[in-house]
C-alpha cells in the first residue's frame, strides 16, 4: 500500500510534510503524516474521529507549525487512506 496526501489547491499540505504508511502487527496498514518545522517546540499529535482524514487537518496542522509545533497525524483504520 503506498501512502500518499491529497492537497487541494484550496487546501495545501503543510510545509515539508511526509506521508508514511504503518503496518500494524497485526498487518492492518495505516496512513500517517508527518511535518517537522525548523526547531520545533514540541509535537502536537492529531488524531481525527470517524469519517476524518488527515487533509481535514491540513489547516490546523499549518497553524501549529507556525507557532513553532512539529506535527504528526493519523488516519485511524478504515478511516481515510487507511485500511
Amino acid at each position: 500500500m503506498q501512502a500518499i496526501l491529497h492537497p487541494t489547491e484550496e487546501n495545501p499540505s503543510p510545509p515539508g510534510a511526509e506521508c508514511i504508511a504503518l503496518v500494524t502487527r497485526d498487518k492492518v496498514h495505516l496512513r500517517a503524516m508527518r511535518a517537522v518545522p525548523e526547531n520545533a517546540r514540541g509535537t502536537v499529535v492529531i488524531l481525527g474521529g470517524r469519517g476524518d482524514f488527515i487533509e481535514r487537518y491540513f489547516e490546523t496542522a499549518r497553524d501549529l507549525m507556525a507557532r513553532g509545533f512539529a506535527v504528526a497525524m493519523l488516519d485511524m483504520p478504515g478511516q481515510g487512506g487507511s485500511q
